[in-house]
């Protein structure tokens, strides 16, 4: 029988290596129309496809995970989660172009930041609220899995440094405690996981906090009924709701992703399949799904054929594991 410090070893490395197969997945049907993706007749997840253009490899990611390899970097560089490390460890993304996919609004918060225009605490712009900055919060929701409260904040400030919207502080913080609950808990209770989720997301957003604890409701509904529904909780005309895909907005795609998690939580394949034929902007809710999925069942539960498609899948493989070892090194020292 395994030991509790090995299981919560192996859900670090679900939760990451779940996520970025989900993103790997995602990015060559990134924009492509929900009819269209619903039309395909065999299953998305069967393999992970090069995208059209031939622009990147076999198993490139996007921004979601190299955002999240960033954050998670900085905690190991620091120790811990401070706004100035992940900043730092950010920037280059968008200051060399390596970034894969980037968000617009990001890259104008990012470019303050490279000309020392602004400091990680005030470059975030105000009024957006876009979906792109919560694959940042995956290594947090690992590092303070066993603190709730520490969570939170640091949640909120990953996404601070390029949006200073409390919905999208929301959104990372419910998606954070999304993957903190599941690495802890032995079996998924539905009622205890929409609490703890639906408690975060209301420090910084009570329509989000409501709108997690209406799921018991949501999840006996058609999937197109549910997806117009996420739509419509927090309407906003940047990001106008369409039956063609996702929008932008946050707080659809972190609905969308617990949706298709609450319908399949031990499925991994199931609950990013769902992901992956919504169409439009996709790949936030996929790789959210696949945390929190990988969260819950382990490395074991997301598939090996397709982890070893990812790119540099050993390094990502190996930055968990460190984090994890961090994190237990850290434990065993605090009083």
């Amino acid at each position: 029988m395994e030991g509790p410090e090995n299981v919560t070893l192996q859900r670090f490395r679900g939760a990451v290596l779940g996520a970025a197969v989900a993103d790997a997945l995602a990015l060559p049907y990134e924009h492509y129309s929900r009819a269209f993706l619903r039309s395909v007749a065999l299953p998305l997840v069967h393999e992970i496809r090069p995208r059209a253009g031939g622009l990147h490899p076999r198993g490139q990611y996007s921004s979601e995970t190299q955002e999240m390899l960033a954050v998670l970097d900085s905690i190991l560089e620091t120790g811990d989660v401070a706004g100035e490390a992940m900043a730092s460890h950010l920037v280059p993304l968008w200051r060399d172009s390596t970034i894969v996919d980037g968000d617009p609004t990001s890259a104008r918060a990012m470019e303050r930041l490279a000309r020392g225009l602004a400091t990680w605490e005030d470059s975030g712009l105000e009024g957006h609220a876009e979906a792109a900055p919560l694959g940042r919060v995956l290594a947090i929701g690992l590092w303070h899995h066993d603190s709730a409260g520490e969570l939170c904040e640091a949640a909120a400030c990953a996404v601070r440094i390029t949006h200073r919207d409390p919905r999208v502080a929301a959104a990372a913080a419910a998606a954070a405690q999304a993957i903190a609950f599941n690495v802890r808990t032995e079996e998924l209770v539905l009622g205890e996981f929409l609490d703890r989720v639906a408690e975060a997301a209301r420090r910084h957003d009570g329509l989000l906090g409501e709108a997690i604890l209406d799921f018991p409701r949501t999840l006996s509904v058609s999937e197109a009924r549910a997806l117009r529904h996420f739509e419509s909780i927090a309407p906003d005309d940047r990001y106008p709701a369409g039956d063609e895909g996702l929008s932008e907005h946050c707080i659809p795609a972190v609905l969308t992703a617990l949706y298709y998690f609450l319908k399949h939580p031990y499925a991994y394949e199931q609950a990013v399949e769902g992901c992956l034929r919504c169409g439009g902007r996709l790949d936030t809710p996929a790789f959210l799904a696949g945390a929190f999925c990988g969260a819950l069942v382990g490395e074991s539960g997301v598939p090996a054929r397709l982890a070893e498609e990812v790119l540099g899948a050993p390094d990502i493989a190996a930055r968990a594991d460190a984090l994890h070892n961090a994190w237990a090194k850290r434990r065993e020292e605090r009083p």
